[in-house]
């Protein structure tokens, strides 16, 4: 899978629940949600999540499957 292909899978969930988050947070006023401001932040944090994510897939995943499947796989992904 390209980087690509992952965060656009991911970027409407995240802007969905970081959104709500960052709202809950109590860092912004009511009228400050939604404004260009909040978008922003919203924005920069979904793209360090989905970074973050693509890191600790690209170095787990091979662990992970070698331990679901077995040592077959060690060196192959």
């Amino acid at each position: 899978m390209k980087y690509e292909e992952f965060e656009l899978i991911l970027t409407d969930y995240l802007e969905e629940n970081i959104s709500f988050d960052l709202a809950g947070s109590g860092q912004y006023l009511d009228d400050d949600i939604g404004e260009q401001d909040f978008n922003d932040d919203v924005g920069q944090v979904r793209e360090d999540m989905i970074k973050t994510l693509w890191d600790c897939y690209q170095d787990t995943i091979e662990d992970v499957i070698i331990d679901a499947l077995g040592s077959d796989f060690k060196g192959t992904i």
